[in-house]
């Protein structure tokens, strides 16, 4: 592949990018730019879609907002930034907001009523020596997101090249790998939230392309700031980790005596309860109950959590048992779903142009191939 060039495998588009900071978001925005000027003119239109008059209230908060959350992002990915605005001939401020509306979201709501804008779940599972991890990412633009996942490739000036399963005009990683590093994000609702804090968009892209190890992960994540809630996901070839964040309190939990891990949106430690907040649904009416209690709140959460452990129990999971338990997991808003063996350095991506993206085909990789 070329840089800035946009390839498909199986309905799945993949771009490599190349370069410098503003180089890679030169290249993002000219390949992508169809769908970063869509975002552009839409992104209010999605609030109010989903949140109703919170929404159209919460769209120039948000754009003012994101000027003072910019300035505690580091200047490489500021630069990216107004790369893609350049690229895909759209404002940088808009650019800017794209990137943040996850953060800014989670602040915004804090004030008015805790909010989850992930219903994430995640496993990891140690099966003797070889590991598999799962995940998948639920978010609230539900009917849009689908169909414009796109698999990154990126070869930065510095640091690690990795690949990034993600969106047009956001430079963060939610799910994030690297032949010898994987980082799955997943939100969690906390009491308190500090807005002079590093933004998790480019906390993400810094561990990914940073860090070393999972080791040096884990004490890079443990060293920033954070604004909001999280759980972070680090796996290895052999080992995996989890790192639960709120904005005044951090905590790492590994693999438990059976060799796995189960991770939704609540803290699972002890000395971290005390920092988690029930979230509320959002107003989208059409929702039914039973899938607002099982993705929305913490007691859904919970029982995500249960439900996958009960599959981890005493059984040995395979590629084919792996996606089988994301998709018993999965639910209206399920946009991304990956099932990776870093030990082999492969991973598979769902691909289906409505969520639950879990009933749709699996589309295989080799790291080597895109690396």
């Amino acid at each position: 592949m070329k840089k800035g060039e946009i390839l498909e495998k199986e309905g799945l588009r993949i771009l490599r990018l190349e370069g410098s900071p503003y180089e890679m978001g030169y290249q993002h925005g000219k390949a992508l730019s169809k769908e970063i000027r869509w975002l552009h003119s839409n992104l209010k239109h999605l609030f109010a879609h989903y949140e109703g008059i919170l929404g159209k209230f919460a769209f120039p908060i948000f754009r003012f907002a994101s000027k003072i959350l910019e300035k505690n992002i580091p200047k490489e990915f500021r630069e990216e930034m107004r790369g893609i605005s350049e690229g895909a001939e759209v404002d940088y401020n808009s650019v800017r907001l794209m990137s943040l509306t996850e953060e800014l979201g989670k602040v915004f709501y804090s004030y008015l009523k805790p909010f989850i804008p992930f219903k994430c779940s995640c496993f990891v599972v140690k099966n003797g020596e070889e590991i598999i991890w799962g995940r998948n990412l639920d978010y609230l633009f539900y009917e849009t997101l689908p169909v414009l996942n796109i698999l990154f490739v990126f070869f930065p000036q510095k640091g690690m090249p990795f690949i990034s399963v993600g969106w047009p005009g956001i430079i963060g990683v939610p799910t994030g790998m690297r032949r010898d590093l994987s980082l799955i994000l997943l939100s969690s609702s906390t009491k308190s939230r500090v807005f002079k804090s590093v933004p998790q968009e480019a906390l993400t892209r810094q561990v990914i392309q940073y860090s070393q190890n999972l080791e040096d992960g884990i004490k890079e994540i443990l060293s920033l700031p954070a604004t909001v809630g999280q759980n972070l996901v680090l796996v290895s070839k052999n080992d995996a980790k989890v790192i639960e964040v709120s904005p005044t309190k951090k905590a790492v939990r590994s693999l438990n005596s059976n060799g796995y891990l189960a991770v939704t949106n609540h803290f699972q430690i002890k000395e971290m309860e005390g920092e988690q907040v029930p979230p509320n649904p959002p107003r989208k009416a059409s929702i039914p109950d039973e899938l607002l209690s099982l993705f929305f709140t913490l007691e859904g959460s919970k029982k995500r959590a249960e439900k996958m452990k009960m599959a981890l129990q005493n059984n040995h999971i395979d590629i084919k048992k792996a996606m089988e338990i994301l998709d018993s997991v999965s639910g209206p808003g399920t946009v991304q779903s990956v099932v990776c063996i870093p030990q082999k350095e492969e991973f598979w991506v769902a691909k289906r142009g409505q969520p639950p993206v879990t009933k749709g085909e699996w589309i295989h990789f080799q790291i080597d191939d895109l690396l």
